[in-house]
């Protein structure tokens, strides 16, 4: 598990391991560019690199986007460790 407090930082983890992650875990709403932003710039470099986006606005999230890249989920905030797991 690495952690980055923003895109710049996450885009630095991920090229830094050469691409080696098998899953996103990013918040939509992030300091500066958005996790959306991260999602559609990783995604464009794998394709089929796994993504689970969570937010307290989700509602929001999917009327921004006509939809979500396929295999793209959302978990809503507030969730149990079971739903993360899950």
């Amino acid at each position: 598990v690495y952690a980055a407090f923003d895109v710049p930082s996450a885009l630095g983890i991920y090229h830094r391991l050469h691409g080696e992650i098998d899953l996103l875990l990013t918040d939509v709403v992030m300091p500066g560019r958005s996790g959306l932003e991260l999602m559609d710039e990783l995604l464009a470099k794998d394709s089929s690199l796994s993504v689970l986006l969570v937010s307290g606005y989700s509602d929001e999230v999917v009327h921004r986007r006509e939809s979500l890249p396929a295999g793209v989920r959302l978990l809503a905030k507030p969730y149990l460790p079971e739903q993360l797991l899950e």
